[in-house]
């Protein structure tokens, strides 16, 4: 499972206003990769195949009206946290798309052209590269321009084992096998998918306590 945050110092992750907002998607290569209103998990998984499994969105200075306008659609954007993701390094603001690139080392033509091609599409209203909805391509042509660094880093491995109702880890048949437990996110198929319903700190802890205890309890009888 991966949710993107904008940066890390080594303690913990940090976030910007915007870091996965259906704008301009671009690998470090200066490149589009993806239709960016995919669903989460199948984004992530492409965003784990770029270089660097780093991506950056790219947008013009109308971004805080067009993003509330999204097929899902964004609520005003905090300032402060603006500053701050400024101040941190990770959100970047030039008057070309050129110099955008360029503060995270990212080739300015190729950006260029990624972005020319993009408001082509915009334009003509059809994504013929990825199948983006149309309510979600923004053009990106008033300056100045802005460029967001994120990144999909793995959170948690939730294809774990299969287990009955005594924790007990099972086979292809369902049949437990004597003396084999699982507990917590190396169980399987608790959200039914890859990915968990919803993204809250400490999640999964108290599932992890409770099978736990209930696995103990079981070996013990």
């Amino acid at each position: 499972m991966c949710h993107p945050p904008n940066g890390n110092d080594g303690k913990e992750l940090t976030d910007s206003p915007i870091k996965s907002d259906a704008f301009l998607w671009v690998n470090q290569q200066g490149e589009r990769f993806c239709n960016e209103d995919m669903d989460y998990v199948l984004i992530c998984n492409r965003v784990l195949r770029q270089p660097g499994q780093v991506y950056y969105i790219v947008f013009d200075d109308d971004f805080a009206d067009q993003r509330q306008t999204f097929r899902n659609p964004f609520g005003p954007v905090d300032e402060s946290r603006v500053d701050t993701a400024r101040e941190l390094g990770y959100w970047t603001t030039a008057d070309t798309i050129e110099e955008l690139g360029a503060a995270f080392d990212v080739s300015g033509d190729v950006l260029a052209a990624t972005v020319a091609r993009y408001n082509d599409l915009v334009d003509n209203g059809v994504d013929d590269d990825f199948g983006k909805n149309a309510l979600d391509l923004k053009p990106i042509r008033k300056a100045p321009f802005h460029m967001v660094r994120t990144y999909a880093p793995s959170d948690v491995a939730l294809g774990g084992l299969m287990v009955d109702e005594q924790m007990r880890v099972v086979r292809d048949d369902g049949e437990a096998i004597e003396g084999l437990y699982a507990v917590g996110n190396c169980q399987g198929g608790t959200f039914g998918a890859v990915d968990y319903g919803a993204e809250i700190d400490g999640f999964s802890l108290g599932r992890a306590a409770t099978t736990g205890r209930l696995a103990g309890k079981y070996v013990t009888q």
